[in-house]
């Protein structure tokens, strides 16, 4: 990706007496974000620090210009040269910030809340020279909470990680490590998997796309798989090896595939951006149209990855509810709306309708948008051309029922009673028209059965098939804290890797 850098020639002066700011110019309050009252009085020390300049360098050594990174009132940084001067007249000395214009800096903070990695990824940018934390998500933030590390002052410093960890942080190029150990303060063992992508400008290595994903509870669910043998089992024991030696491949060959997955993921999202961008390439020529072909297929692996570990997890008990009160219509209304362009694009109608307005019920958004958008996805696939998708959702007493209804092809009697079994599929020729793996349905049971709910089908060959879902008339007294935040990006992103099957 070739970004050219510009230098620009407006200058941010600070003025200081005695080493306490007493005069600054809009330029530089324009650069940074602060007010005037929020500077002036600073000592040399406390506008480094306010800066976040303390680590990479000493305001009071600087005698030629030297390049660096401020932060703006709103963590954001920005690349300057800074250089000093005496004025021996009013005896003041005046610091000039240079901003450094750097589209790719730019690009990559623009776009680091939308690297579509499962909403779950610790992603964070570094700058190569001096290795210092540029910018996080959250769920960085988040892991370093996890780890009992401080999460204050992180901006414009090295990582605070023990030395593997470090280690891994900085010297993995284009590349990953996985199950990387960390020990707890209480003894316990936590694994990551790590992956670093250099970010390069005109050549040079700028940046380092870090990406850390704890991967723990997959690791322990592999080592309870070699373990869990009951005595019922042990009277079978070439059996029940050969079953779990099945079961342990599978989740160890997805565990293995996401982390490399993740990086041609992020390297294909950096170029999209790129390709929408930069004015001087045809966003439709043969580059973007390989590129997409690149996106919809790491959709779909990631799809099928995450499908086949979820279930593991529902399986071995790992996977648990994140509870809130939610109202069930809005939510619902908001997810038919959201696919609506998709259905649209597919020749087929989607239709809502709910005899009530509003239902606060005890509710994992995350999980309930899954199951809803599995279904609708279901629908899609199955649909005759110009068919209509009907979603209906009813109060009945004590439960809320939501059916979702097509007019596709529809399922045979004998394959209604498997139809949630695991990796079955109700069209297994080699001619059928839409991918899966067969294990979309059983993670819908899995995860209405998380919710004490229950889910059925009806269905009539060359009429159509109905899902009924049904889910409990509960409000929940203690609501668990939201560890994703649920907004239309996220929905977008969530549609993408659930409809990438059909598209």
């Amino acid at each position: 990706m070739k970004i050219i850098l510009h230098k620009s020639i407006e200058n941010m002066d600070i003025y200081f007496k005695e080493d306490i700011v007493y005069r600054v110019n809009k330029g530089f309050l324009s650069l940074t974000g602060y007010l005037e009252n929020e500077v002036i009085g600073k000592s040399i020390d406390d506008l480094s620090s306010l800066l976040k300049l303390d680590f990479q360098i000493d305001l009071k050594k600087i005698y030629n210009p030297y390049s660096a990174y401020i932060f703006t009132k709103w963590d954001n940084p920005k690349g300057v040269n800074i250089s000093s001067r005496y004025n021996e007249d009013k005896e003041e000395r005046i610091y000039s910030f240079k901003e450094i214009e750097n589209q790719l800096l730019d690009h990559i903070l623009e776009n680091i809340f939308s690297f579509n990695l499962d909403y779950k990824k610790s992603i964070a940018v570094y700058s190569i020279d001096d290795y210092i934390l540029l910018k996080s998500n959250k769920p960085y933030i988040d892991l370093l909470l996890s780890l009992d590390i401080s999460t204050e002052n992180l901006l414009g410093k090295p990582p605070i990680f023990p030395e593997l960890l470090l280690n891994c942080n900085k010297n993995i190029k284009y590349g990953h490590e996985t199950e990387v150990p960390f020990i707890n303060k209480d003894d316990s063992i936590s694994y990551f998997d790590i992956s670093t992508i250099p970010l390069s400008s005109n050549g040079e290595e700028k940046y380092l796309l870090n990406v850390i994903h704890d991967v723990t509870e997959e690791v322990n669910k592999i080592s309870l798989i070699a373990m869990d043998i009951t005595e019922e089992e042990k009277s079978n024991e070439k059996l029940t090896k050969g079953l779990k030696s099945q079961e342990e491949m599978f989740v160890n060959a997805s565990h293995e595939l996401k982390t490399p997955l993740n990086l041609i993921f992020s390297a294909s999202q950096l170029l999209d951006q790129d390709l929408k961008k930069n004015s001087s390439l045809d966003y439709n020529n043969e580059i973007n149209y390989s590129n997409k072909i690149i996106l919809r297929n790491c959709y779909r692996l990631t799809k099928l990855i995450d499908n086949i570990l979820d279930i593991s997890k529902l399986e071995s008990g790992f996977y648990k509810l994140n509870l809130k009160n939610e109202d069930i219509v809005a939510v619902t209304e908001d997810i038919i709306q959201s696919v609506a362009k998709y259905i649209k694009e597919k020749g087929l109608k989607i239709v809502f309708d709910t005899e009530i307005e509003e239902k606060i019920i005890g509710l994992d958004l995350y999980k309930f948008e899954r199951i809803m958008l599995n279904l609708i996805s279901n629908a899609i696939k199955f649909s005759y051309e110009s068919g209509t998708i009907f979603v209906n959702l009813y109060y009945k007493e004590g439960f809320i029922e939501i059916t979702v209804e097509d007019e596709g092809i529809g399922i045979a009697k004998e394959n209604l009673e498997i139809i949630f079994d695991k990796f079955h599929q109700v069209n297994k020729s080699l001619t059928r028209t839409s991918e899966g793996s067969g294990r979309g349905l059983s993670l819908v049971k899995s995860l209405v059965r998380l919710h004490s709910g229950e889910i059925s089908v009806e269905s009539t060959l060359r009429k159509g098939t109905r899902f009924t879902l049904k889910l409990p008339d509960i409000v929940v007294e203690k609501q668990e804290a939201s560890t994703s935040v649920n907004n239309n990006k996220n929905i977008e992103e969530m549609i993408k890797f659930e409809l990438s099957d059909i598209y």
